[in-house]
């Protein structure tokens, strides 16, 4: 048996865990696409509902929608096409831009809409999960955070805000 355990599977971080982790899943519709000018698109963009963002290869991603559908990644093209509209307000270039593809992620929630971190009241288990849409930005310094925490040695921020006994 492991020393220890870390349950940060994301969205599916409350389907089995042996202690309550109240997360539910929250559906992220996007799309990518090419234009025809390589630096069409410079920095992150925001407006209309989307966000726009340049990617260094050269790929534009378009996104995103928040919806509480459950387990649900099936894409919505009459979303993705009004996502795609949107886009097209703010960068009028982007209309004609060639759709690469679109996708549909899930994000963890907790009823709070803050991270889940820590120690649970099981010994050695801990979590991280619960970082709804800022999941890919907090990710290194969960990382960091956690691996502290699992090492039994002091955190370099004080985040027991977050801790699962919260709820």
């Amino acid at each position: 048996m492991a020393p220890a355990i870390v349950n940060c599977a994301g969205a599916w971080s409350g389907q089995f865990s042996p202690v309550p982790v109240p997360t539910r899943p929250i559906k992220g519709q996007m799309l990518a696409l090419v234009a025809d000018r390589r630096n069409l698109v410079r920095h992150v963009i925001r407006g209309n509902g989307v966000y726009v963002i340049p990617r260094a290869d050269g790929r534009i991603v378009i996104g995103a929608t928040v919806e509480d559908v459950g387990f649900d990644k099936r894409v919505d093209t009459e979303t993705i096409q009004r996502m795609h509209q949107a886009a097209a307000v703010l960068v009028p270039q982007l209309g004609e831009a060639r759709m690469l593809e679109d996708w549909a992620g899930l994000r963890p929630c907790a009823p709070d809409k803050l991270p889940i971190m820590g120690k649970t009241s099981l010994e050695g288990y801990y979590v991280s999960t619960g970082h709804y849409r800022d999941g890919i930005l907090l990710a290194p310094i969960a990382a960091m955070l956690m691996t502290q925490v699992v090492q039994g040695r002091p955190t370099e921020i004080e985040f027991s805000d977050f801790g699962p006994l919260r709820f």
